[in-house]
């Protein structure tokens, strides 16, 4: 009898404990990306294109980043391709936050190492097929 009330006294015991936890923050794959359309394309001496196309990604309707994603598209030496995520801002209304945050900016070269975010290459490809990088056209 005395072994069940220990049992059902520390079940209890743990039962409380789980109730008291906290939330389980949301996993990346709930986060929503919009992209909006290019803007402002200019074409360089040389043929090098650059353009700037509007992201907003957001977690929660009461938090979210927005960002640009530039794209300097050089057709003849795609090796010399860049892109870009600038003008990086938080919005989260819970902690009331909305703030440019230039300490997350980031580029990506065509002559780098490590790869640019898959979505970032989807849009180069979409925007500037002949100008892909031949280190990021790997399946």
């Amino acid at each position: 009898m005395r072994r069940s009330l220990a049992a059902a006294a520390a079940l209890s015991a743990v039962l409380v404990g789980c109730r008291a936890a906290p939330p389980v923050p949301p996993m990346a794959a709930e986060r929503r990306l919009e992209i909006g359309p290019a803007e402002n394309e200019l074409t360089l001496p040389g043929g090098v294109r650059q353009l700037s196309i509007p992201v907003r990604l957001e977690r929660s309707p009461s938090e979210a980043m927005t960002l640009v994603v530039e794209l300097q598209c050089d057709d003849q030496q795609p090796q010399n391709s860049v892109v870009s995520l600038t003008r990086i801002r938080q919005r989260d209304a819970l902690l009331g936050l909305n703030r440019r945050d230039p300490s997350l900016e980031r580029s990506w070269s065509g002559q780098d190492r490590d790869l640019p975010p898959a979505w970032t290459q989807q849009l180069l490809v979409k925007h500037c097929r002949a100008a892909l990088p031949p280190a990021w056209n790997t399946p």
